[in-house]
Parts: C-alpha cells; structure tokens; sequence
C-alpha cells in the first residue's frame, strides 16, 4: 500500500512486512500440491488494487527515540489501523495533544493517501519541526458519520517537538489537524456504509423533524408507517453494530432530519455503562435505554424496535431477527420480531410505477400521478426539494433506492 500514501520508504518496509507474512502463509498451504516456479518473467502488480476487506491492521507504538520522519509516518500508518478510540495514534502525540485530538470529529478521504512534504526550517526561537500533508480530498465523514463528496486540494500541518518522558527526550506531535486522514483504499477497508431508518414525514405526521415522534406517547395507529434510508458509514471491525443503533439514536442526519420523525423520545441513549450489544443464541437483541424512553406505550414502543430491526439489516456482523427494548431499570419495555416489524411498516415502493417527477419553473421537484393528465395534479414534494430554497437543473429519481 505504499503506493496509496505516497510516502517515504518507512510506511513501505512495514505494510512490506505485513504482505511477507500473508504471502508465507500462501506458500506453505500450496507446498503440498505445487512448486515454487524458479524462471519466467516478472510482472509489475499494484498492491493496493483490490483492498482486502478481510485483512486487518493493527498499529505499532513508536521506537524509542525514533526521528521526526518515523514519528510522522509511524501516526499516519496508525490512523489507517482497526484501533477502536485510536489508543496507538495517541502514542505519537504529546500528552496535551492526545487529550485535545478528537478523531471522530471528521475523516477525510484522499485519493492517494496523505503525502508528506520535508519539513520544513524551524522559525526562530521554535526547537521543533513541520510536515506538510497534502493530497486531492475526494470526500469527507463528519462527525454525523454521513459521507459528503467534495473534491479539493488538501493542505495540513503536524508539528513536533522533543517531549520529555521516562527515557528521555523523544520527538512527538503537538499540533495536528482534528479528524482523521487516510486513502480511499484504506477507507474502503475501514468502513462500510449501514443505512439507519426513520419514518418518513407526510400530512398526517406530527411536524418538528427529528423528534417529532415525542408526543405520540401509548398512541396507536394502523396506519403503515413509511420508512427512509438514512445512509452513514461505520468503521466495519469496531462493532459496527453498536456503532449502528448509537448512530439511529443520536437522530437523521442534517440533509435528512426536515423530512422525518423518529419515535424514539428525545435524548434517548444506551443506558449507562453499556458498552457493546450483541445477539443471543436465539438472534434476540436486548437494547438497554436510559429513563427517557421509560414510560414510552407499547405501540410507540415497537416502532421504535421497528427502526433498529431495519437498521440492523445492512450491518454485516449483525443477525437479529428479534428486538428486545429495556427501560434503565432492567425491565421489559417490549418485544418486536421481524414479522411483526414488517406488519408495521409499509412495503418499500420497487419495480415500475406510474407516478411522473420533473422540474417546475421555479426549479422545484414536483410529483404528478400517471393515472391523470390535468394541470392541477403537480404537486410539491415534501422537503428541500421541492420547498424552492435551493434551485435545482436537473433531477433524477431512483425508485428501487
């Protein structure tokens, strides 16, 4: 993967040392069916082609007294690692700076990996030493894991200085940018997109986006509720299905939250102290929450099951067929199969349908029903798309999602 970082030799010998590994495993598994081939050419093979979803990376502690260049190279190489709260990355930051660095705050995705540039003179009075990193940004995370598209130069600085510490002065960063920095090939490694469900808004839902679902207490209806994807990116080896139901309670991301609800009560979370979820043998999930979904009604209560079944579905680790939501103090709030979760929600729209879209004068998306020909059928879409703040071209519409 050197290639895909375009860095110094360093970060080259020990993802070189990784590959040796990997392929002297291949080596002794084929030695008792075939031999090692001892003529022929030689064919140049990019080695970050196909990125390995299977292959984990683990990050190493720097060298004592490692040079700046090491250090450097040694922080990016732990960024790319599969270390849940970056507890290796940390290792090559001063203290203060391992206390103020917040990783989940952005990733940013370069198409090559972050080069790093000399570094650079010192200015007067400054004892320690700047790296350049820089690359084409394609696309970004933000801290509501939502993967926004942007293309862009990227242009960032780490600083060093020699901090002392038990074996003496050892060069470590002190400034940094917030978030992370990685390659595309690695973040396709790293992460995999879930889609998180809320239900989407129509004249008959209670207004107020995100948590307009609040007030709808022991309520019912039978009314097929719709649900709406909301896609956002979690890291795929860091229990990604608890990064899920996190994610789904935290709320619909920004572009989302104007046209849905979720029934969940506001500020609901785990409860405290739970740090992983995981299925029985039985594929039963138990949700622990915290005292604001405690006196939630039953109906509510399994929409709220509904939306974690269905959120769950994309998280590939994940085999729930049966959600089971608990009040703070243990007890049963209640049970929702996958059946039954069907039973509520309405059947995703797929396959042709006679509904037409197009574009009014004014740049608004607006739905006419194919079963009718007036002029009086277009109607506004719900939403930014058809509110007319922002001025739309062109549109296209998938309907099978």
């Amino acid at each position: 993967m050197r290639g895909d970082r375009g860095r110094p030799p360093l970060a080259g010998r020990r993802r070189g040392l990784r590959t040796g590994v990997l392929l002297g495993c291949g080596a002794v598994v084929l030695s008792g069916c075939a031999s090692m081939p001892d003529n022929g050419g030689l064919q140049a093979v990019e080695a970050s082609q196909r990125p390995d979803s299977q292959v984990r990376v683990f990050a190493m502690p720097p060298r004592e007294n490692a040079g700046p260049v090491s250090i450097v190279e040694g922080f990016l190489e732990a960024l790319t690692s599969d270390d849940p709260q970056y507890t290796m990355a940390r290792k090559y930051l001063t203290e203060k700076a391992a206390k103020s660095w917040h990783p989940e705050e952005r990733t940013t995705v370069l198409t090559d990996g972050p080069s790093t540039g000399q570094a650079s003179r010192p200015s007067a009075g400054d004892e320690g030493r700047t790296f350049r990193l820089s690359g084409h940004q394609v696309a970004f995370v933000d801290q509501q894991q939502a993967y926004r598209p942007e293309g862009t130069s990227y242009s960032k600085t780490l600083h060093l200085v020699q901090e002392n510490g038990p074996k003496g002065k050892q060069w470590r960063i002190d400034g940094l940018p917030q978030g992370v920095v990685l390659g595309q090939s690695d973040f396709q490694r790293i992460y995999q997109s879930v889609n998180k469900y809320y239900f989407a808004l129509d004249e008959e839902s209670p207004g107020g986006g995100a948590q307009s679902g609040e007030g709808s207490g022991s309520g019912s209806t039978s009314r097929q509720k719709r649900l709406v994807a909301d896609p956002v990116y979690v890291r795929q080896w860091i229990d990604p299905l608890t990064q899920t139901v996190r994610a789904l309670l935290s709320g619909p991301t920004h572009w989302l939250n104007p046209v849905v609800t979720t029934t969940f009560p506001s500020d609901t979370r785990l409860r405290k102290g739970v740090k992983s979820l995981a299925p029985d043998d039985d594929n039963n999930l138990k949700v622990p929450l915290n005292a604001k979904a405690d006196h939630v009604g039953r109906a509510r209560c399994k929409e709220m099951a509904a939306q974690l079944l269905f959120s769950l579905r994309d998280v590939t680790s994940a085999n729930v067929s049966q959600i089971e939501l608990e009040r703070s103090n243990g007890s049963q709030l209640c049970v929702l199969s996958e059946s039954d979760a069907e039973a509520l929600v309405e059947p995703r729209t797929s396959g042709p349908s006679d509904d037409q879209y197009f574009l009014d004068d004014k740049g608004r998306l607006v739905q006419m029903s194919g079963a009718s020909h007036t002029a009086k059928d277009p109607k506004r879409v719900p939403g930014p798309l058809g509110d007319g703040e922002q001025r739309m071209r062109s549109v296209a519409v998938s309907r099978d999602e």
